[in-house]
């Protein structure tokens, strides 16, 4: 007998990778005072995948700004330290995969010279003598102010 009911489809193996940078991103060195653009490394993507890019800039959020694929970077005196700034890679397949990346801002001010940091120290101390001497009580405000 013959089976008229047999199942002629072929199921197809699914082959995917994850999208993934050509060379990782580099951690970098940053003074105060100064401004540094920094590029992501080309992605690439086995299949030919649309990759989608998700950026968590963690606590350099207030001193970076990006934009394709671009990180501007202006750090002032209050951000040193390390910064952590991730990248997730995820294509658009079906059954989709991502890579996770991340490289460091390190902004130090081992390099910062004499003059910008005396006008730092300056804008610092006026600032701190303005907020300290301007109090005031109020008793009692009327419509006309």
């Amino acid at each position: 007998m013959v089976n008229l009911y047999e199942n002629t489809t072929k199921e197809e193996e699914f082959n995917n990778t994850a999208p993934y940078f050509l060379s990782e991103p580099t951690d970098f060195d940053i003074i105060p005072g100064s401004e540094f653009e920094y590029t992501l490394p080309e992605a690439i993507d086995a299949e030919n995948d649309t990759i989608f890019y998700t950026v968590d800039l963690g606590t350099a959020y207030s001193f970076t700004e990006y934009e394709d694929m671009t990180f501007s970077f202006a750090p002032l005196p209050k951000h040193l330290g390390e910064h952590d700034v991730k990248i997730t890679l995820k294509d658009s397949a079906a059954k989709a995969l991502s890579n996770i990346y991340a490289f460091t801002v390190f902004v130090s001010d081992s390099d910062l010279d004499e003059e910008l940091r005396e006008k730092y120290d300056r804008e610092k101390n006026e600032y701190e003598r303005f907020m300290t001497s301007f109090k005031a009580i109020v008793r009692e405000i009327d419509m006309l102010g």
